[in-house]
């Protein structure tokens, strides 16, 4: 926002000026204004924001209300706060979303489009019914990892759509979908990932993978054979 003003005598002259301007940012709001005349000039400076600590650390962040939230969404730095007067997630994931309706429900969100892409997160909304002067911690589920789309096939055909997979350390990162594909997010660029069906002998297979190099693709997507096991 900015803007200017000039004064003048009856002769037409101008004897005063001045202007002002405020920035937004992410971490709050600085203002500037100069005023001068034929015998003075005058500069002042402002910022207004809050500074928080909480569990996670100090997080700043435009100026709060008496309600407000902190928002915890881990490694998606960058990810903008709906109707957050500029806020974004730091470095640390943490941000302030500034005002929050006591009393009633309010719809806090994130806009994820320039977050990194080796990280996604696990919905983009979330609802809270603080009490007058809260300051609730809300988080967002975030997944890490470089995003894979694997064509399986499996002794001539494709995995069962449904099945489950795991990666090497046993945690469950997807499921099976239509013709053999895996949608999955990895942190090594080799490895391997189990896909299981049933809890029989033969009803599970294997995938070893070797991703190539990195590119701008948001997703990486391969061909891969899942061996029996």
């Amino acid at each position: 926002l900015y803007g200017g003003a000039e004064n003048y005598h009856n002769s037409g002259n101008a004897t005063s000026w001045g202007g002002s301007g405020q920035q937004n940012t992410s971490v709050g709001a600085f203002r500037a204004n100069l005023s001068a005349g034929k015998n003075y000039r005058q500069f002042g400076a402002g910022y207004s924001g809050t500074l928080v600590a909480h569990r996670g650390g100090l997080t700043v962040g435009p100026y709060a209300s008496d309600t407000f939230a902190i928002i915890h969404a881990p490694g998606a730095s960058g990810a903008i706060v709906k109707n957050g007067q500029g806020a974004t997630i730091d470095r640390f994931g943490y941000a302030i979303h500034p005002s929050l309706t006591p009393y009633q429900y309010n719809n806090v969100g994130l806009d994820s489009r320039f977050i990194n892409s080796d990280v996604e997160l696990q919905g983009g909304s979330k609802k809270v019914v603080p009490y007058a002067g809260a300051m609730p911690i809300i988080s967002f589920e975030t997944l890490h990892g470089r995003a894979i789309l694997i064509s399986a096939s499996f002794e001539g055909e494709m995995p069962p759509m449904g099945a489950d997979v795991f990666d090497s350390a046993g945690n469950e990162i997807g499921m099976v979908g239509q013709g053999g594909q895996i949608y999955a997010r990895v942190e090594d660029n080799t490895g391997k990932l189990t896909v299981k069906w049933g809890k029989q002998d033969g009803q599970r297979c294997e995938i070893k993978y070797r991703l190539p190099k990195a590119d701008n693709q948001p997703v990486t997507q391969i061909h891969l054979p899942c061996e029996r096991r």
